[in-house]
């Protein structure tokens, strides 16, 4: 019988790879001989570079680029053996790296984000895997486009400040200093999220406030965003601003998309595919999965649901553990090749059950259980 385990992180405890080695030694107490492939797993977010480093046995890069506030910061990036660059914008345009008392997303900028493009762009990589979670920006990407040579202009023909506060004084779109690398470059882009650029739904109505906007900051750069899209349909010639997704990271994802033709895509079917996943569930009997919190949000183009969909085509049997599971949760997956469990075998407290040594035990325990269980059934785990 052939295995594959493939969980992700379980927030504030377990990461990926921690809880993999746990679920491998629960099936190891049932059958040390069993055929167990180990695969760290991402949506998009974070720990994707991780999940495609370890996965591929790639390599790490760093660089100096600047923060969403424009201040030095230390970013790492992902080199794969095929020649793919693995990004985390938030590792350069991450809400994680300014204060909660400074986010403003009027002032703050991607072009941390463009720095890490432009290195590896020095290295020779032009095939970008990209996750654009996590952002601290409303920028619309303007920021990036600027570390890659786009100029921004004003009615006036000056020069603007890549930063949300700026995108309604946008008039003309220069690329005369466009970096020529981009012609040949290929962007697959991260995105589970179906907003558009403007509007109700759009980054700044939806996103804004986390990043530290307040009602009238929202309004704003509601219409900057709306600005900075005709600029550049009448340039581009293509109304990119109602696309699904591209108001992911507070308009990133329109910036990929009408710049730089990037292919906006679902997070864990780009890990899946890059990382060799797919293949090896299609080869398994059995995937184990699982997160923190199995709710109905796990059903919604996380990783979880990423494999199920995947797992269906080869008829493949899923196990999921969760630590928390909710009814939701299990419903979302009716119907589904999927078992759900919840590794918490008693009543403890959230301090206790986010111990890492009390969460590694329970996944052991609970998978050793099923695995016997499988047994059981007449399967040679």
């Amino acid at each position: 019988m052939k295995v594959t385990v493939c969980m992700d992180s379980f927030k504030h405890s377990l990461s990926g790879q921690q809880a993999n080695e746990a679920v491998l030694e629960g099936i190891r107490l049932v059958n040390p001989h069993a055929d167990i492939l180990l695969k760290p797993v991402a949506d998009g977010g974070e720990g994707t570079i991780k999940a495609l480093v370890d996965s591929l046995n790639g390599k790490y890069g760093q660089v100096g680029v600047l923060n969403p506030l424009g201040r030095p910061v230390q970013a790492s990036y992902g080199l794969l053996p095929d020649h793919k660059c693995v990004i985390e914008m938030a590792e350069a345009s991450g809400i994680q790296l300014i204060d909660r008392v400074e986010r403003n997303p009027l002032l703050t900028s991607t072009i941390g984000t463009g720095q890490l493009i432009l290195n590896a762009l020095e290295l020779g990589y032009r095939h970008f895997i990209i996750g654009i979670g996590g952002s601290a920006t409303n920028d619309c990407g303007m920021g990036m486009l600027h570390a890659l040579g786009f100029r921004f202009l004003d009615d006036s023909g000056q020069i603007l400040d890549p930063i949300g506060q700026n995108l309604i004084k946008v008039k003309q779109i220069d690329d005369s200093l466009k970096d020529e690398r981009l012609k040949d470059c290929q962007f697959e882009i991260a995105c589970d999220v179906e907003n558009p650029l403007t509007g109700p739904q759009g980054c700044a109505y939806i996103y804004g406030p986390q990043k530290g906007a307040n009602q009238e900051m929202v309004d704003f750069l509601d219409r900057g965003a709306e600005n900075f899209a005709q600029v550049t349909h009448d340039w581009r010639g293509i109304d990119f601003s109602l696309d699904s997704g591209v108001g992911a990271a507070g308009g990133l994802g329109f910036a990929f998309k009408a710049f730089l033709n990037g292919k906006l895509r679902s997070g864990i079917e780009i890990v899946m595919e890059a990382s060799g996943l797919k293949e090896a569930i299609s080869q398994s009997d059995f995937v184990v999965t699982g997160e923190g919190r199995i709710d109905h949000q796990s059903a919604m183009g996380k990783v979880l649901a990423g494999i199920v969909r995947e797992a269906k085509t080869s008829s493949t049997k899923v196990i999921a553990i969760g630590g928390a599971v909710t009814q939701a949760g299990i419903d979302s997956f009716k119907g589904e090749p999927v078992s759900v469990f919840s590794c918490l075998h008693q009543i403890v407290t959230l301090d206790e059950a986010l111990d890492s040594k009390v969460a590694s035990q329970n996944l052991t325990m609970l998978t050793s259980q099923i695995f016997k269980l499988i047994q059981f059934g007449g399967k040679e785990a």
